[in-house]
């Protein structure tokens, strides 16, 4: 059967990120991969945890049978948030904050 998961997570850098995934048949486990297609060992629960995030990338996983028969893999998007990090200035008694964004306050 098909593997139900997020097709898209956002996170913030540095952050740690749970996936979960559903959809394994009856007696059946789920197998966890890198983006590079690689088993994460010891991954075959319906979620996984990734504790610190620094890039966008993707996960895959997919069911398994009691026998270990897998089925088709499903994608997780993992995509950091851009932070916007304000540049402070002063000019007398007033501090301005510019977020590069075009808002001055």
């Amino acid at each position: 059967g098909r593997v139900l998961t997020d097709e898209v997570e956002l996170i913030c850098p540095g952050a740690a990120l749970t996936i979960t995934a559903s959809g394994a048949p009856s007696g059946g486990s789920y197998q966890w991969f890198d983006a590079a297609g690689n088993a994460v060992d010891g991954a075959n629960s319906g979620s996984l945890t990734i504790q610190s995030v620094k890039a966008d990338t993707v996960i895959l996983v997919s069911a398994m049978n009691e026998i270990g028969c897998t089925g088709e893999k499903d994608t997780v998007g993992i995509n950091i948030i851009d932070l916007i990090i304000p540049t402070i200035t002063e000019s007398g008694d007033t501090l301005y904050i510019d977020t590069q964004q075009g808002y001055t306050y």
